[in-house]
């Protein structure tokens, strides 16, 4: 099991542990250098992932995810995300090799599973109307 050392919370967006296998890819447009990783965590806007890729902070980056139906309450979600590297951590011990390494999502799309084209979803950062993040 992947232990990664996590410092004071100070997101506003809720994150959930979970560990699922990504397919990643990070350079320009997000599709070079492809590679399995491991994620840690996911939200809305975000993604933490550990890699034994090398990237630096704003690489683009994107990935193709399943999150499991036991979290979207029905069967298997297919994403294609599109992103920018926010953070990287080296990670200590016997993951010393590998990185852990913070995505902003930009956009995901909906794959769908029938011979027809993804739904784009953009996320929008920043603040809200009323002045939330």
């Amino acid at each position: 099991m992947l232990q990664v050392k996590m410092t004071q919370e100070r997101r506003q967006i809720h994150r959930y542990p979970l560990q699922i296998p990504v397919e990643v890819r990070l350079g320009p447009q997000g599709h070079v250098h492809a590679s399995m990783a491991t994620t840690i965590n996911i939200s809305i806007r975000g993604i933490y992932f550990v890699s034994d890729q090398q990237c630096e902070i704003g690489t683009e980056f994107g990935a193709t995810i399943r999150l499991p139906g036991e979290i979207t309450g029905g069967t298997d979600l297919p994403l294609e995300i599109q992103g920018k590297v926010q953070r990287i951590d080296k990670l200590e011990g016997k993951e010393a090799a590998h990185s852990g390494i913070a995505v902003s999502i930009d956009r995901y799309d909906l794959i769908s599973e029938k011979p027809s084209s993804p739904t784009a979803v953009k996320v929008k950062q920043g603040k809200d109307s009323e002045g939330r993040s």
